[in-house]
């Protein structure tokens, strides 16, 4: 039974990396970091300075952890195309196919995030010489990165349930950024009312690029950016929480979709889309 379902899941990462690491595709994939580590740059040049780091250095040092929560925006557009193309409906009738294509959407999620982080990491490496990084440094990030991923995905297989039309779609895109700017890397969260800073406290993303901050800063540009200092040990334990009770929920919720996929909710759904078209 393992064997079938990881020689399953290996097709459908397959099927899910090839598009994306040919030439268009990681052209696409290279836009997002290229652009950032162009932010970083031009920040870094400005002579905005947090004790003895550069602007640039500070919003890379955030990004490099919160980037799995932009990241996580992926899943749930894949998710709301499979709806419409059938893919998800053809996954139900397959032996082992639900676990199959979960675990290869983690896989695939997982491998692209790292790539694009990866990017990231070479990028900064030729940003002024006060963002430097040690490789011990390399194996804790990526190693937070993994964690940070496994805590915001099922946050991404929730979302994706919900991308039923159009509008929501939207709804759920606009949410997803609205997550990930709460991980305080767009901004400091302490310019956040107070009310919605708790709400960043909870969220995986914040905790996530609270660790690379704590990993690459010091306490002057950490205490800039809103961080409380010494908590690396309940950033951990938050993302795991989030982890283990985000994938127990997230199974369900996904169990519930395929349990829906038939063919005449298919034939209606693309029907909507065509009148939303004006086809």
């Amino acid at each position: 039974m393992i064997k079938e379902i990881l020689k399953a899941t290996l097709i459908q990462v397959k099927a899910d990396l090839r598009p994306q690491f040919k030439v268009g595709g990681l052209l696409s994939l290279l836009f997002t970091p290229i652009l950032y580590l162009g932010i970083f740059w031009y920040s870094s040049r400005s002579g905005n300075s947090f004790s003895e780091f550069s602007l640039g250095s500070v919003l890379a040092a955030s990004l490099i952890g919160g980037y799995a929560s932009f990241a996580c925006i992926q899943l749930p557009q894949e998710m709301y195309i499979e709806h419409l193309n059938g893919t998800l409906l053809r996954v139900k009738f397959l032996p082992f196919g639900i676990p199959a294509w979960m675990i290869g959407k983690i896989v695939s999620l997982s491998a692209v995030t790292i790539f694009q982080i990866v990017s990231l990491f070479v990028g900064a490496a030729f940003l002024p010489p006060d963002f430097s990084f040690s490789f011990t440094q390399y194996l804790l990030t990526l190693l937070i990165l993994l964690i940070a991923i496994s805590a915001n995905t099922p946050i991404a297989f929730l979302f994706g349930t919900l991308t039923r039309n159009t509008y929501a779609t939207l709804i759920v895109y606009a949410a997803m950024i609205g997550i990930f700017s709460l991980s305080g890397v767009v901004f400091p969260i302490t310019l956040l009312p107070g009310w919605l800073m708790w709400v960043a406290y909870i969220t995986p993303g914040y905790w996530a690029a609270y660790l690379t901050r704590s990993i690459f800063l010091d306490t002057g540009a950490r205490t800039f950016f809103g961080d409380s200092l010494g908590y690396e040990w309940l950033a951990l334990l938050l993302l795991v929480a989030w982890t283990i009770l985000g994938f127990t929920v997230a199974s369900f919720a996904i169990w519930r979709t395929f349990k829906k996929e038939t063919t005449s909710v298919l034939v209606s759904r693309r029907h909507k889309v065509d009148s939303q078209l004006g086809m």
